[in-house]
């Protein structure tokens, strides 16, 4: 066999091929679900479910839709993927609504489409539910009113360009009536059952942002684009109050609906402010509320309650129980809100997913809950500092993380995850445990003290299987290990004759299971072999073209390195040869192991995903994916495989469907064309519990599979256990022991004198003495002897005609308790209603099961308490010691048997703990 297998294999990509839902891209992974996604730009909103007692959020995610409850913010419900982005969102107390194209869609309890309107016309834009009517405005500034339960229009209206359309809202107790804003300033009130414009407000000569109805009847709030707020009775067109926010565009605007005189209003830089409409001023400020535009917010009814949304991937309740009259934050969802560029499984973990950002964020999601997903916070200089200003202005935030690598063994005592940043030598920690920013910067002196090494870069970064060690590799060549718990470094690994460990830039660094080995490689096309301990070279390869990438399993040694012309080599660490070469025909981005080490997963910089069979050294499944990858992984136990993209915020798991069903895993063919997966969509907890029991529903009624049952014995010449338990027959020997151990002490009674002594009648009265009664005991206890009756195992015994009766009566003790098969025993005894007889008969029967190897555990305890209680009665007789002759013959040669294997399992056993393969 070659020391190398190498594999090419030429496929063909059609430009502009798009998922087709009908078929299975991939044969080994499915779309399982997202994580990470909170809401995006389109406001918020809110329905209140009186059946229930509460209230329930909507967010809009790309082309579906999230539902929490606001009692916990739990995603209780994820909507039906559109064909899609959505554009629009609505709700009232009947359905959800959004807006695809020039199409609306009308959906009860999140996922159940009830109604669909559609018609000519450009995207829309706007909705907004009106009693039994919907509203949507257009691009091209077109408004049509739709019947919900008909789904036919009931009325379009078409405006010029001199009032476009910005924002829609329904005056309370105004039956048939909608305030439409306006880009251009205005506002104007429209009878939309006749058709007809009542009044046009002038407005203030800006644009009109939000509409939002207060508390009171008549009174709306209206925030332009300049920061001003309005306070506006429509009724008589009269501005009641006025107030202007510093911040600028006004994205937002609630009322307080519990009793209080409270407005909020939401800005583009993510603050907010708290205005006193008793007092006209502003009570307090929200400050970085969000990382974004505050685009939406509602106010819960009747509670002290506020939610926002914002583009910063963040769903925020705040709670108004501030002593000066402000919010603080009561409950948080959020993810990254920006795309994520790096994420791994926590190595022994199969539930976490730690990612890091381009915010400069590390997080932890959780593939079981989003509850249970962690924050570690920002990368920041100074994390003191950063706490005190605000993450949002806080003046030393790192770059984004480009790498890091997480070790759980020690994550309990200190820092367990290091990360390299963007344009930096400097490589931070993180505690898992603590969810936050570690102590330590690691940054060897060097590059503080040598001008020429000032700008160099951390391009590699790796933790010792023991969790103490971190390994930094840079773009200048040089290795260096720190210690994790101190900050110290420790050693720096290099040639003979030379300051460092590459001619180039460290592209990778691993180490080996046992702290044995460090592997690293550079630029300079190498793969070196470092001891761990003293940093000796040990030897290394050398590749016909320059590494990109470096991963190494650790349970294996195999080491696979990707290189700039689309190949991947496998090194098998302890030889340090190549032992397969894939051609992947195009750049990795990342790469990940299978558990078991035998695939490996390749992410392309086309959009590509491949997996590999090392074994065969073949390729068995290819699919793509719709947005380019930036970082894959796979799960420990194998379930799972993770994918982040460009643009995308969240993380994408998908199922390995080889752990659930059958699958051909032939290698693929030479002109095989590998066809688009969709993207999997968002799942809530209760649709992944409801899914499962539906998996469990179907395999039970549709799956019949024969239970198999084992023979009482496999072979004749097999000794057979009884699988009785071992409290049945193990202490059988010790029964008179126990027995004693347990029996009760009674402390002894005084005996008590008779009231009246018996006394002799006469001159001399004397006292009556008690007649000894032992002679007529023993006589009655003689007499009970005699008619003592047989038990039901002599009686079987004395039946017995044939061994199969025998065997029988072994069986018969088989049902019974340790006390029980004591008594039964015993009284084989003559003298106990036995007989010689029935003792042979046993003997016999004993025999009979040694020699068919059956039930040998009781044989040999019943046996053994056999002799021991008829041991003297079995020497006077010599036909019962002939048997016991005749049974240790029989005992010898099974004996011998049984010991031969024992000692080749133990030998065999052995000789692999203690020899090196």
């Amino acid at each position: 066999m070659p020391d190398v297998f190498e594999i090419e294999v030429e496929q063909e990509v059609e430009k502009g091929a798009e998922p087709d839902s009908s078929l299975e891209a991939s044969k080994i992974f499915h779309g399982y679900r997202s994580l990470g996604f909170v809401c995006n730009q389109i406001p918020l909103v809110s329905r209140y479910m009186e059946r229930r007692k509460e209230c329930f959020l909507t967010t809009a995610i790309g082309a579906t839709t999230h539902t929490y409850a606001s009692s916990r913010l739990q995603l209780v419900n994820v909507g039906v993927p559109h064909d899609r982005d959505i554009q629009a969102l609505a709700a009232d107390k009947f359905h959800t609504y959004t807006a695809v194209g020039n199409l609306i869609y009308a959906w009860k309890r999140g996922s159940e489409l009830q109604k669909t309107y559609s018609g000519e016309g450009s995207d829309i834009r706007l909705l907004l539910p009106f009693g039994y009517h919907l509203i949507s405005v257009d691009a091209d500034n077109a408004l049509k009113v739709w019947d919900i339960d008909s789904t036919k229009l009931f009325l379009e209206l078409s405006f010029g360009s001199t009032f476009r359309i910005s924002v829609l809202l329904h005056p309370k107790t105004y039956v048939n009536k909608a305030l439409l804003g306006s880009e251009n300033g205005a506002f104007q009130l429209w009878n939309l059952r006749t058709a007809k414009q009542i009044h046009t407000f002038n407005g203030w000569g800006e644009p009109v942002t939000v509409l939002t109805q207060s508390p009171a009847v008549d009174v709306v709030g209206i925030g332009l684009a300049n920061g001003d707020i309005y306070i506006h009775n429509i009724k008589f067109d009269e501005t009641i109050m006025k107030f202007s926010q510093d911040w600028g565009y006004i994205t937002s605007l609630a009322f307080r609906t519990d009793g209080s005189s409270i407005m909020i209003s939401g800005s583009t830089e993510g603050h907010m402010a708290i205005w006193d409409l008793e007092e006209r001023k502003i009570v307090t400020q929200v400050r970085d509320g969000h990382r974004g535009p505050v685009t939406g917010m509602q106010c819960l009814p009747n509670e002290p309650i506020m939610v926002t949304s914002s583009p910063d991937n963040a769903l925020k309740m705040w709670i108004f129980d501030e002593a000066d009259g402000g919010a603080r934050q009561l409950k948080l969802r959020e993810g990254h809100s920006k795309p994520p560029t790096y994420i791994r499984f926590h190595k022994t973990s199969n539930e976490m997913i730690l990612s890091a950002g381009q915010d400069s964020t590390l997080r932890a999601f959780s593939t079981v809950a989003d509850v249970l997903n962690r924050n570690l916070g920002q990368a920041s200089w100074n994390r003191k500092k950063a706490k005190r200003v605000g993450i949002k202005h806080d003046p030393g935030k790192l770059p984004p993380i480009t790498k890091f690598d997480s070790e759980p063994t020690r994550q309990k005592e200190w820092d367990s995850i290091a990360a390299c940043h963007s344009g930096l030598s400097t490589v931070s920690t993180w505690h898992y445990d603590c969810s936050r920013m570690g102590d330590h910067k690691l940054r060897h002196q060097r590059f503080k003290q040598d001008a020429t090494l000032k700008h160099a870069i951390s391009t590699s970064v790796s933790l010792s299987a023991c969790g103490n060690f971190v390994f930094i590799g840079t773009d200048s060549g040089h290795l260096d290990r720190f210690n994790i718990q101190s900050g110290i470094h420790r050693l720096t690994y290099s040639k003979l004759k030379a300051d460092r460990a590459h001619n180039g830039a460290v592209v990778g660094v691993e180490a080996d299971g046992v702290n044995h080995v460090v592997v690293s490689a550079g630029t300079d096309g190498d793969v070196c072999f470092w001891r761990f301990k003293k940093g000796e070279f040990l030897g290394s390869v050398t590749l016909n073209a320059l590494p990109t990438g470096l991963l190494l399993h650790r349970e294996s040694g195999l080491l696979a390195v990707s290189k700039e012309n689309g190949y991947i080599d496998i090194i098998e660490i302890d030889t340090r040869k190549i032992v397969r070469r894939l051609n992947n025909n195009e750049l990795v981005v990342d790469m990940t192991f299978s558990p078991d080490s035998r695939w490996l997963v390749v992410a392309g910089e086309k959009k590509s995903i491949r997996v590999w069979d090392l074994k065969n050294a073949s390729l068995i499944d290819h699919f793509l994916v719709t947005k380019p990858l930036t970082s894959i992984t796979f799960s420990p136990s194998g379930d799972f495989l993770a994918t982040s993209h460009k643009e995308h915020l969240g993380i994408y798991l998908w199922s390995n469907k080889t752990l659930f069903s059958h699958v051909s895993l032939r290698p693929l063919e030479c002109n095989y064309k590998p066809t688009f997966a969709a993207l999997p969509g968002s799942r809530s907890e209760e649709q992944l519990k409801a899914e499962d029991k539906d998996i469990e529903d179907e395999l039970g009624m549709d799956v019949e599979t024969d239970e198999y049952k084992s023979p009482e014995q496999l072979k004749e010449d097999l000794i057979t256990l009884s699988n009785l338990p071992t409290s049945r027959w193990k202490h059988l020997l010790h029964i008179d022991a126990i027995r004693k151990l347990h029996k009760p002490k009674v402390s002894a009674k005084p005996k008590d004198a008779p009231f009246f002594l018996p006394t002799t009648s006469g001159l001399n009265p004397t006292f009556i003495l008690p007649e000894n009664k032992k002679e007529d005991e023993e006589s009655r206890l003689l007499q009970l002897g005699a008619l003592q009756s047989m038990n039901p195992l002599a009686k079987r015994l004395l039946e017995a005609a044939s061994e199969n009766d025998l065997l029988d009566c072994i069986q018969f003790l088989k049902t019974l308790g340790p006390s029980a098969i004591d008594l039964e025993i015993r009284s084989l005894a003559p003298d106990l209603g036995g007989s010689d007889e029935i003792m042979l008969k046993f003997l016999s029967g004993i025999e009979f099961a040694m020699k068919k190897r059956t039930d040998f555990d009781v044989v040999q305890a019943y046996l053994s308490l056999f002799l021991k209680v008829h041991g003297s009665a079995i020497s006077e007789n010599s036909d019962l010691v002939e048997k016991v002759k005749s049974l240790l013959e029989q005992q010898s040669l099974d004996w011998i048997k049984l010991q031969k294997e024992i000692n080749y399992s133990l030998c065999l056993l052995s000789f692999m703990k203690h020899s090196v393969l």
